[in-house]
């Protein structure tokens, strides 16, 4: 027994724990869950709530800086899991919505939605000292997204709307980011096609939702545009994909989108994105997920494994995104390993009993309106087995109506299976079926 709680204490000590799914021992530092745990700032204005959104993350000069809507600074971290914070004053953008960055050589470029295009850029990022750029851009940008091809050419894309498009253009970092030739019209609205872009609670609404959020990734030569629909403020937000084979389309729709979609769990939300490879080669998706109690703005980052095949196509790992997960410190083959430690909540597969119930809504007032609806019809031995089938079989099968984790609901109540219905998958049918034996 000595020996026993020796090695136990030996590996907490170590900081190491064995994840039940892999049998690896994983450093505890590297264990993390969603939504990151960033020191998210309060906003100044409007009810008082934590925010961050819009999120880029980038590797540069052996960290990853990641940069968010509203939070008066940025990270960095060596490895994807701590995170150190940079509070900046030198670029006068910082707090307009929706930054980008690109590292080219040994500098990193930033900018922003504004009403004027101004580029900022930093050949040591780890000090807040950013130096504006002799912007020559002109196009006034919303939601813009930087991207840098193999073969060194630069693009802008751009999109914040619910009736114009997604744009994309080539420009010159060597000219002050000057575009070269005229921008294009890249991905048009499609709601009535598409229907995860169409905006509501459960995509309910007759109109056009918000096309936001581009990003550009490159995968065995073919380019995956990214864009976010229909709106920040639901738990539906999420992220779909044009396919092309040039950066600047044309492009073909992606029948399996979104491609980051998750409207369950303790916080749902995987939109306005951005797709990057870490040091190892893998792809991860870092994006907005929504609480939007106190305001509709009130948001998080998310961080999700990503699977980009020519077979498989493109899909982000969020069914278990907040639930523990790890970061490794190899290449992994997302396909067949979603990083998930296999860890539960403590009342896994425990009997669960109702803390409260409607009164007046019991078995046997069911069974008795059912017995005065059907009379002449089925006889009350009738109408009694098919209940009990009814009470046993609705628990018994919840688990198939929970295609998420169980989660609690914060906020209004709603009744949408998709999202906001929250009934455990292993509640104990028992309190009700005492009730239905006692009728007859």
């Amino acid at each position: 027994m000595k020996g026993t709680a020796s090695i136990i204490i030996s590996m907490l000590l170590a900081g190491s724990i064995t994840s039940c799914q892999s049998q690896k021992q994983i450093a505890a530092h590297r264990i993390v869950t969603n939504p990151l745990n960033l020191n998210y700032r309060f906003q100044p204005k409007d009810e008082s709530r934590r925010e961050a959104a819009d999120p880029v993350l980038e590797y540069f000069k052996g960290y990853y800086y990641l940069f968010a809507s509203k939070s008066g600074g940025y990270w960095r971290s060596d490895d994807l899991a701590d995170w150190e914070y940079i509070p900046c004053t030198t670029i006068p953008t910082l707090e307009d919505y929706a930054p980008t960055i690109l590292p080219i050589g040994d500098t990193l470029y930033f900018t922003t939605s504004s009403g004027k295009t101004q580029i900022f850029k930093n050949a040591h990022p780890e000090k807040d000292t950013w130096e504006p750029v002799n912007t020559k851009l002109t196009y006034r940008l919303h939601d813009p997204a930087f991207y840098r091809d193999d073969d060194g050419r630069v693009y802008m894309y751009w999109g914040c709307s619910d009736k114009e498009p997604i744009m994309g253009v080539e420009v010159a970092p060597q000219d002050g980011f000057k575009a070269i030739g005229e921008a294009k019209a890249l991905i048009e609205h499609h709601g009535d096609k598409y229907g995860w872009e169409v905006p509501g609670k459960n995509n309910e609404e007759p109109r056009q939702g918000w096309n936001e959020g581009p990003c550009m990734l490159k995968h065995e030569g073919r380019y995956y545009l990214q864009y976010a629909a229909p709106g920040t403020q639901y738990r539906i937000y999420g992220d779909g994909i044009y396919v092309g084979d040039s950066p600047l389309g044309p492009f073909e729709y992606m029948e399996d989108n979104p491609f980051s979609f998750k409207p369950g769990g303790f916080i749902g939300g995987a939109g306005h994105g951005h797709t990057f490879r870490d040091k190892y080669g893998n792809y991860w998706h870092v994006a907005s997920m929504t609480i939007s109690v106190r305001h509709w703005f009130e948001r998080r980052l998310g961080l999700f494994p990503v699977v980009v095949s020519s077979r498989k196509g493109m899909y982000a790992h969020t069914v278990w995104g907040d639930y523990p997960f790890y970061i490794p410190d190899r290449r992994v083959d997302f396909s067949g390993n979603n990083l998930c430690m296999g860890w539960n909540l403590l009342s896994y597969r425990k009997p669960v009993l109702a803390s409260s119930s409607l009164a007046g809504y019991e078995p046997d007032k069911i069974f008795r309106i059912a017995v005065q609806t059907f009379d002449g019809v089925y006889d009350r031995e009738v109408i009694l087995k098919w209940l009990k089938n009814f009470y046993r079989r609705f628990f018994m099968q919840q688990f198939k109506r929970s295609c998420l984790p169980d989660g609690p609901k914060v906020g209004t109540v709603a009744v949408s299976p998709r999202g906001d219905l929250r009934m455990s998958s292993d509640s104990c049918v028992r309190i009700w079926m005492d009730q239905v034996e006692k009728l007859s």
